[in-house]
């Protein structure tokens, strides 16, 4: 379960495009990635992910603020553009090509973090454990029975 807390800015640390670095009052440092909620100032209250330090998780004692309380809306324009591209370096090539050709060949599927299975009379099941492999035989045979 995540934890969230509502902590003040005490100062900032260090700042660059796209990410704050701060300190909050009674829990330390934190990161603020401005590209998705805007800047904050000393002094605003701020929403903060406290769950990865809380949990011992080696994030080096970094909370992550998720909205600044100062302000009630943000319209920011990112940098670029919105695709609906699986990453085709990792297992999530895989999923979205078994995706696309299910969907084409209208075959009733599911399809989770590491499984990619047909749901038909066989409950043909490939286990993707490789999050970094993008290309796998098994997977490729899948599809070819669709």
């Amino acid at each position: 379960m995540p934890s969230f807390r509502t902590r003040r800015v005490v100062s900032i640390l260090s700042e660059r495009p796209g990410l704050q670095r701060v300190e909050l009052e009674h829990d330390g440092p934190a990161y603020v990635l401005t590209q998705l909620i805007g800047d904050v100032a000393v002094g605003d209250e701020v929403v903060v992910n406290t769950t990865a330090v809380d949990l011992g998780l080696g994030t080096g004692g970094w909370h992550v603020v998720h909205w600044n309380l100062a302000r009630r809306d943000l319209h920011q324009p990112g940098p670029g553009h919105i695709m609906k591209i699986a990453p085709q370096t990792t297992r999530a090539r895989l999923r979205g090509e078994f995706i696309k050709k299910a969907k084409e060949r209208k075959r009733d599927y599911t399809v989770d973090w590491v499984h990619l299975k047909l749901n038909d009379q066989a409950q043909r099941t490939v286990l993707c454990k490789d999050p970094f492999k993008s290309h796998d035989e098994r997977v490729d045979k899948l599809i070819e029975s669709l």
